[in-house]
Protein backbone atom coordinates (compact mmCIF):
# COMPACT_ATOMS: atom_id res chain seq x y z
CA UNK A 1 0.00 0.00 0.00
CA UNK A 2 1.46 3.34 -0.90
CA UNK A 3 1.85 6.25 1.46
CA UNK A 4 -1.10 8.31 0.09
CA UNK A 5 -3.55 5.46 0.62
CA UNK A 6 -2.27 4.86 4.18
CA UNK A 7 -2.62 8.56 4.99
CA UNK A 8 -6.14 8.67 3.55
CA UNK A 9 -7.12 5.57 5.56
CA UNK A 10 -5.63 7.05 8.72
CA UNK A 11 -7.56 10.29 8.25
CA UNK A 12 -10.76 8.36 7.47
CA UNK A 13 -10.44 6.22 10.61
CA UNK A 14 -9.72 9.34 12.67
CA UNK A 15 -12.83 11.08 11.31
CA UNK A 16 -15.02 8.03 11.96
CA UNK A 17 -13.73 7.68 15.53
CA UNK A 18 -14.22 11.40 16.20
CA UNK A 19 -17.78 11.37 14.85
CA UNK A 20 -18.56 8.25 16.90
CA UNK A 21 -17.20 9.82 20.07
CA UNK A 22 -19.15 13.05 19.51
CA UNK A 23 -22.36 11.07 18.84
CA UNK A 24 -21.84 9.03 22.02
CA UNK A 25 -21.28 12.13 24.18
CA UNK A 26 -24.28 13.87 22.62
CA UNK A 27 -26.45 10.80 23.24
CA UNK A 28 -25.40 10.66 26.90
CA UNK A 29 -26.13 14.37 27.29
CA UNK A 30 -29.58 13.98 25.72
CA UNK A 31 -30.44 11.02 27.96
CA UNK A 32 -29.34 12.94 31.07
CA UNK A 33 -31.37 15.97 30.00
CA UNK A 34 -34.41 13.74 29.34
CA UNK A 35 -34.17 12.34 32.86
CA UNK A 36 -34.52 15.90 34.17
CA UNK A 37 -37.68 16.44 32.15
CA UNK A 38 -39.61 13.33 33.20
CA UNK A 39 -41.35 12.28 36.40
CA UNK A 40 -43.03 9.13 37.73
CA UNK A 41 -46.61 9.11 38.99
CA UNK A 42 -45.32 8.21 42.46
CA UNK A 43 -43.14 11.33 42.58
CA UNK A 44 -46.07 13.43 41.30
CA UNK A 45 -48.24 12.06 44.13
CA UNK A 46 -45.44 12.74 46.68
CA UNK A 47 -45.63 16.50 46.15
CA UNK A 48 -48.51 18.17 47.99
CA UNK A 49 -50.15 21.55 47.61
CA UNK A 50 -48.95 23.71 50.50
CA UNK A 51 -45.58 21.98 50.65
CA UNK A 52 -42.60 24.33 50.58
CA UNK A 53 -40.70 24.78 47.33
CA UNK A 54 -37.56 23.46 49.04
CA UNK A 55 -39.33 20.22 50.02
CA UNK A 56 -40.82 19.83 46.54
CA UNK A 57 -37.42 20.46 44.92
CA UNK A 58 -36.02 17.48 46.84
CA UNK A 59 -38.53 15.26 44.99
CA UNK A 60 -38.69 16.93 41.58
CA UNK A 61 -35.95 16.58 38.98
CA UNK A 62 -33.79 19.65 38.49
CA UNK A 63 -34.58 19.79 34.78
CA UNK A 64 -37.40 21.27 32.89
CA UNK A 65 -37.40 22.40 29.35
CA UNK A 66 -38.42 25.16 27.03
CA UNK A 67 -39.35 22.35 24.64
CA UNK A 68 -42.60 22.04 26.58
CA UNK A 69 -43.95 25.43 25.41
CA UNK A 70 -46.74 23.82 23.35
CA UNK A 71 -47.76 21.64 26.33
CA UNK A 72 -47.91 24.68 28.61
CA UNK A 73 -50.45 26.29 26.30
CA UNK A 74 -52.67 23.20 26.42
CA UNK A 75 -52.96 22.88 30.20
CA UNK A 76 -55.39 24.52 32.58
CA UNK A 77 -55.01 28.27 33.16
CA UNK A 78 -51.98 29.21 35.24
CA UNK A 79 -52.57 30.52 38.76
CA UNK A 80 -52.04 34.27 38.94
CA UNK A 81 -48.52 35.21 39.98
CA UNK A 82 -47.24 31.64 40.04
CA UNK A 83 -44.26 30.17 38.24
CA UNK A 84 -44.83 26.66 36.98
CA UNK A 85 -42.61 23.72 36.07
CA UNK A 86 -43.72 21.05 33.62
CA UNK A 87 -42.59 17.41 33.37
CA UNK A 88 -43.56 14.52 31.11
CA UNK A 89 -44.76 11.29 32.69
CA UNK A 90 -42.31 8.39 32.64
CA UNK A 91 -44.88 5.71 33.35
CA UNK A 92 -48.37 6.84 32.29
CA UNK A 93 -49.90 6.53 28.83
CA UNK A 94 -52.16 9.23 27.46
CA UNK A 95 -55.63 8.35 26.19
CA UNK A 96 -55.16 10.82 23.33
CA UNK A 97 -53.66 9.30 20.21
CA UNK A 98 -50.18 10.74 19.97
CA UNK A 99 -50.63 12.50 23.31
CA UNK A 100 -48.52 12.76 26.42
CA UNK A 101 -49.25 13.02 30.13
CA UNK A 102 -47.92 16.27 31.58
CA UNK A 103 -47.42 17.05 35.27
CA UNK A 104 -47.41 20.71 36.24
CA UNK A 105 -46.34 22.18 39.57
CA UNK A 106 -46.96 25.87 40.27
CA UNK A 107 -45.10 27.80 42.95
CA UNK A 108 -45.79 31.15 44.60
CA UNK A 109 -44.55 32.64 47.86
CA UNK A 110 -42.13 29.74 48.33
CA UNK A 111 -44.78 27.01 48.29
CA UNK A 112 -46.61 24.68 45.93
CA UNK A 113 -49.89 26.45 45.18
CA UNK A 114 -51.19 24.06 42.54
CA UNK A 115 -50.36 20.76 40.88
CA UNK A 116 -52.06 19.36 37.80
CA UNK A 117 -51.97 16.25 35.69
CA UNK A 118 -53.27 16.74 32.17
CA UNK A 119 -52.99 15.21 28.75
CA UNK A 120 -51.58 17.24 25.90
CA UNK A 121 -51.38 16.53 22.20
CA UNK A 122 -47.88 16.33 20.77
CA UNK A 123 -49.29 17.76 17.59
CA UNK A 124 -52.35 19.98 17.98
CA UNK A 125 -53.91 18.16 15.01
CA UNK A 126 -53.95 14.88 17.00
CA UNK A 127 -56.42 15.55 19.75
CA UNK A 128 -58.81 12.65 19.15
CA UNK A 129 -59.23 10.11 21.98
CA UNK A 130 -58.21 6.52 21.20
CA UNK A 131 -61.03 4.13 20.44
Amino acid sequence: MNRKVRNALGIGVGVVLTVTLVAFVAGCWILKAWEGMTLTRGDYDSVAVGQTKTEADRILPHGGSKMFASYRQQGPPLPRGAKCRHFLSKDEQATLRGGVVVYRFCFAAGAVVEKNRFEAARDKRTSQPRS
